[in-house]
């Protein structure tokens, strides 16, 4: 069994419990089997397993439930976007020049949301390459941090990090009232920050709306491209693997203060969120947790 499989299986099964986090559903931790990954789904007295099986004929994603009843329905619809055809990957050729931008953290209840932009030029095409850079979902955070200290190091004016941290994000979020806003708002600046030092006129995002960045003031003739699957980009990737680094540090920085704080929005979580809520109360929860996540509710 390949092991760069078993990694895609593990990351798009915690893809597909992101996209749940946000409903009125309980959505349970992921567990490794056998020959597969899964997590349980539950609203009242129904229950869906999610599976994501890995092997010699690669990935495939299985609901495991009553395929009639209206919650299995609602799963299907959500988990496999029947109503995605709206995101069908737009056809548009990796320019020699470039600005990729990608976030993470949308879908952890602990934890900053960060985005990141990088500045790609076709000259760094072989560079980024041998650094490992890929499609961060097929990483693990060890080398996700190794090769984003590679980046960094090589490329110091090449890219830009925009950190919101839980406290920040939750007063964004009674602000705007809508994750995308938060998150365009996000894109635009890293793009905007990074384009006062590098000259460009594209910028090629990670699809999460239809809603153009807003560049005004940006210079002219600079477009932005939201595209699904975007780390199929070099710079996106790069984008991608940054952001996360940056992540992983607000966690490590965490753990080094004593607190160990789990990735997700687990039943873990969700235990975890209450015993802290419980020991220091929902003021300290407000500094370190996405607040508007259906966790909040619930505890």
């Amino acid at each position: 069994m390949s092991t760069s499989l078993q990694l895609s299986a593990k990351n798009h099964i915690q893809e597909l419990q992101k996209k749940l986090v946000t409903t009125n559903y309980f959505v349970d931790g992921i567990e490794l089997k056998l020959y597969n990954y899964e997590f349980i789904v539950q609203h009242g007295a129904d229950k869906i397993k999610v599976q994501v099986y890995f092997g010699k004929k690669g990935l495939r994603t299985v609901l495991q439930g009553n395929p009639n009843s209206p919650f299995y329905a609602k799963l299907n619809d959500i988990l496999f976007e029947q109503t995605s055809i709206q995101f069908i990957a737009e056809e548009f050729a990796e320019p020699d020049n470039y600005i990729g931008t990608d976030e993470t953290g949308k879908g952890d209840y602990f934890g900053p949301l960060v985005t990141a932009a990088f500045h790609f030029e076709n000259s760094h095409r072989e560079y980024l390459k041998k650094a490992g850079v890929r499609d961060s979902k097929e990483l693990n955070d060890i080398r996700i941090n190794e090769i984003a200290h590679k980046l960094m190091k090589h490329f110091p004016d090449k890219y830009e990090i925009v950190l919101i941290a839980p406290e920040k994000y939750n007063e964004l979020y009674v602000k705007f009232k809508n994750l995308n806003r938060i998150l365009t708002w996000s894109h635009s600046t890293a793009a905007k920050n990074l384009l006062s030092r590098v000259e460009c006129s594209n910028i090629i995002t990670d699809k999460f709306s239809n809603e153009l960045l807003h560049l005004t003031g940006a210079g002219k003739n600079v477009e932005s491209h939201q595209i699904e699957k975007g780390e199929r980009y070099l710079g996106v990737a790069a984008a991608s693997i940054l952001a996360r680094a940056a992540m992983n540090t607000w966690f490590d920085h965490k753990k080094f203060e004593g607190l160990q704080l789990p990735k997700g929005a687990s039943a873990e979580v969700e235990k975890k969120a209450k015993e802290l809520k419980k020991k220091f109360g929902e003021d300290f929860l407000h500094k370190i947790a996405k607040l508007h996540f259906k966790i909040s509710n619930r505890i």
